[in-house]
């Protein structure tokens, strides 16, 4: 396979992952719909970053893999670590399938595993084909 095949291969995976994000708005909406905290600590920083970060990190693999750049595998690749730390699979849907209990979080972690494996392989592979 060329680097381009491999390419479009993690353009759509990148798709999916944009459409769980999106599917999942309550994350990233959270803060706009219930306001600001007052920082009194690093930690509500960091979670209001990764929330951030939930939505921005499929949208700019889109950006990159359109515009062909083995960049844009970078953020696929840290998307299921953000996913994983708000309980999300990073297949749509996935995460309203199961029912609230240990057994989600297995499947979940599980699937969000995966998807860090498989885009580490294409982004391994399409690197290698330089």
């Amino acid at each position: 396979m060329t680097r381009n095949n491999y390419l479009k291969i993690a353009l759509v995976i990148s798709l999916i992952a944009l459409i769980s994000a999106i599917s999942s708005h309550g994350i990233y909406t959270f803060y706009l719909q219930n306001g600001f905290p007052k920082f009194q600590s690093q930690l509500e920083l960091g979670i209001i970053a990764l929330a951030i970060l939930f939505i921005v990190l499929p949208a700019l693999s889109v950006i990159g893999l359109l515009l062909k750049k083995i960049w844009g595998i970078l953020p696929l690749a840290l998307f299921p670590i953000v996913a994983t730390v708000f309980s999300v699979s990073t297949l749509p849907f996935i995460s309203q399938v199961f029912p609230v209990g240990s057994v989600r979080s297995i499947i979940i972690i599980v699937i969000n595993i995966l998807f860090f494996l498989v885009t580490v392989y294409i982004g391994v592979k399409s690197f290698r084909q330089q």
